[in-house]
């Protein structure tokens, strides 16, 4: 038995960009490619902020608390998807997308002027930890946003393909993040590093912020909610309320298909120069390097596999990626084991994997909820997941390791959660090709 979550309707969007068009999808890629950099810097330097802000005898124990502070800020993303996402659905794309990159840049550089623990004591963690909830709570309502931007400007045999850009720019952010942390591992000394050098990718969060604000400044609101606008006489209604009474569901198979991508961005990219640093004794450049080559090819593939999913539809894209990786996890984190080398060969042979079970989320997400809870519905399904899969995942990592001696447990773990994706699969119809105006 399957769950639809849309009616198939022949589409009616129009088949060809306009330069308004493509000014809407570049403005949100943009700004969630610099919302993303600013959230996951933090996991590329949780080794450095660990000494720097949780200080101890046990390094275990401090690299625990500090992906703990790390998890704090996927806790509070489902409640910045109840509290701000409404925003979109009933004001519009556009002021949701003003209000979550104002509030995700000023913590992020925040966090660049904060004093370390051994200058102000516990005051230090916990204006870290603030900061990551303020980052927490953007984060939570930026990616269905976005979407629900670019899938209602896109062509509708096309949307497939431009929802890719952003995924696209959630691996780019990473990429960027971690090419910078390399960049200044490489450039500076470890004294540097542990006195400033550890601050520049938050500071530069600024100048970055303030390019997205201008650029998001310039959008115009979408066709597809300007014609739900002008209908909708009731300006007090409550897209959250409608999206729990009604696609409740639609929810619940977001949370579960998620699952994937999520995972797989925490363990098998953000988690990984942490573990082969601490647990496989690798030179921390070394080790940077190896994650960012695996970055790379995700990100190479990922408007390939975006194309794909509009030729061969949603599902089938969604289940050859998590298919993929389920075979290839183990392999992975054996290969971390043997050396370097078979570490490069490995995590670039699992990447484009990656990429399909990425690329097909943006546009089943979008697809699965109508125009007037859109951003919340996106939002809400995407959220939970990331808190149930994402925000944890290197702490219960760590913790499996040492509690089993295991430096593969991880892989078991990311196996496991791939089967709820695979799971929700099999009652999720296809959405490609749905009339988002009828919607």
């Amino acid at each position: 038995m399957t769950i639809q979550t849309s009616a198939m309707a022949m589409p009616d969007q129009s088949e060809r960009m306009t330069p308004e068009s493509r000014r809407a999808i570049f403005s949100a890629s943009f700004g969630t490619f610099v919302e993303y950099y600013d959230f996951i810097v933090y996991g590329f330097l949780a080794t450095i902020l660990a000494g720097l802000f949780f200080p101890g005898d046990d390094p275990v124990t401090s690299l625990l608390i500090t992906f703990g502070a790390y998890a704090v800020s996927y806790f509070v993303r489902p409640l910045g998807a109840i509290l701000i996402s409404p925003i979109g659905d009933i004001y519009g794309r556009k002021a949701l997308l003003l209000v979550v990159i104002a509030l995700m840049t000023l913590p992020t550089a925040a966090i660049g002027l904060l004093p370390t623990y051994h200058q102000i004591g516990i005051l230090a963690p916990i204006l870290l930890t603030l900061c990551r909830v303020l980052q927490g709570l953007s984060a939570g309502a930026e990616y269905g946003g976005a979407s629900a931007l670019v899938v209602e400007y896109a062509p509708a045999r096309q949307r497939g393909y431009y929802s890719g850009y952003l995924t696209l720019t959630i691996s780019l952010a990473m990429a960027v993040g971690m090419g910078l942390g390399l960049f200044i591992t490489k450039m500076t000394s470890t004294e540097v590093m542990q006195s400033w050098g550890w601050r520049v990718p938050f500071l530069l969060a600024l100048p970055l912020g303030l390019i997205g604000l201008y650029i998001r400044l310039q959008l115009e609101e979408t066709p597809v909610f300007q014609k739900v606008a002008q209908k909708a006489h009731d300006k007090k209604k409550t897209p959250l309320r409608t999206t729990v009474q009604r696609d409740w569901r639609a929810v619940l198979l977001g949370m579960s298909v998620g699952a994937t991508h999520v995972i797989t961005a925490s363990i098998l990219f953000l988690f990984v120069p942490t573990h082969l640093i601490r647990n496989l004794g690798y030179p921390p450049a070394t080790a940077m390097s190896i994650a960012l080559c695996g970055l790379l090819v995700w990100s190479l593939f990922m408007l390939p596999m975006a194309a794909l999913t509009d030729r061969w539809g949603r599902k089938p894209v969604a289940w050859l990626g998590s298919l993929g990786l389920m075979a290839l996890y183990y392999p992975v984190y054996l290969a971390f084991g043997v050396g370097p080398m078979a570490s490069y060969v490995a995590i670039m042979v699992a990447a484009p994997f990656a990429s399909m079970a990425s690329a097909s989320l943006g546009p089943m997400f979008a697809e699965m909820f109508k125009t007037d809870n859109r951003s919340t519905g996106i939002n809400l399904g995407w959220q939970f997941s990331t808190l149930i899969f994402g925000g944890p995942a290197p702490m219960i990592a760590m913790w499996l390791i040492g509690r089993s001696g295991n430096t593969n447990a991880p892989a078991l773990f990311a196996m496991s959660c791939i089967c709820f994706t695979l799971f929700a699969l099999c009652f999720i119809r296809e959405t490609k090709g749905i009339d988002l105006s009828r919607m």
